[in-house]
């Protein structure tokens, strides 16, 4: 109530509370599972990273201004993008506008700030983008650094918000991401359980297969979970909690930060919906209940 009161001159901004036992259902919804979370919408859509910092007034203001902070980083001509890929080994998303004023600048700064922590915006303003933007014939947005297509061209209305978002969502941040000791920090900081496929580094099948999978049946579970891949070797110790050895790889799992949930057989993985049904049941708390 405080940050709430400190904020209230800050425009866009609504802090909102909900008791979770008379709101269940809109706990689940937005897969609340521990007290207090705090989530934020941007854009109507739910922001994949959970406030996990410290519980005062001063540190809760500071994260949702720094929210409301442009994500996007301005390049100035064709020299600062090519250090921009060299840079970035990731793929990331580049925009040609006239000004900072325009619409669909805005939109793209919308669309950036909702995939904050995601996917790096990058944009080239007025007479750097001239040149691009007369030859596209409008204002533009490209993919850099996709291996595929070096610079694959967004197709939508650079006017519409969500249409962008989801764009990027599909481009822009893998499907199904490696858990490594260097990120894994970084992974647990976006408050999302993990359902992870602890594989041998040689097996790369039962890597495409489970994306296959998450792709097939789990799209829309991607706000509620990390969907990753571990190297079942360096991480034999969390095998060790499952009552598993490398031997028994691939081995998929959840780890909801409380207790890790065996999935029973991986071979499973090609049952119709069988997948999606492990996710519900995290959310549902049978897998608790079960455990």
């Amino acid at each position: 109530e405080n940050a709430a009161t400190e904020l209230e001159s800050s425009p866009g901004v609504a802090l909102v509370y909900v008791d979770c036992v008379a709101h269940a259902s809109i706990c689940q919804n937005y897969r609340v599972n521990k007290y207090p979370t705090m989530k934020f919408i941007r854009g109507g859509e739910l922001m994949k990273s959970e406030y996990r910092g410290q519980r005062s007034v001063e540190a809760i203001t500071g994260h949702i201004k720094s929210l409301m902070e442009d994500p996007v980083k301005q390049l100035h001509g064709d020299t600062e993008l090519s250090l921009a890929k060299e840079a970035n080994k990731k793929k990331f998303v580049l925009g040609y506008f006239t000004s900072t004023n325009s619409y669909s600048y805005e939109v793209f700064k919308a669309s950036a700030q909702v995939m904050h922590g995601q996917c790096q915006f990058y944009a080239i303003i007025g007479d750097d983008a001239k040149e691009k933007i007369d030859a596209m014939g409008k204002e533009n947005i490209f993919l850099i650094n996709d291996v595929d297509h070096p610079e694959k061209v967004f197709e939508g209305s650079v006017t519409d918000q969500p249409q962008l978002s989801t764009w990027v969502k599909d481009n822009c941040v893998p499907l199904v991401r490696e858990i490594t000791f260097e990120n894994g920090e970084e992974l647990t900081e976006e408050g999302l359980p993990f359902v992870i496929l602890f594989h041998d580094p040689e097996d790369q099948d039962s890597v495409k297969l489970f994306t296959q999978k998450v792709s097939e049946q789990c799209q829309d579970q991607r706000n509620g979970v990390n969907f990753l891949h571990a190297d079942g070797f360096k991480f034999a110790h969390p095998l060790s909690h499952l009552g598993k050895r490398t031997g028994d790889l691939p081995v998929l799992a959840i780890d909801s930060f409380k207790h890790m949930y065996l999935f029973p057989q991986f071979e499973n993985i090609h049952r119709p919906g069988r997948l999606r049904r492990f996710v519900e049941d995290l959310h549902s708390g049978r897998l608790h209940r079960e455990f």
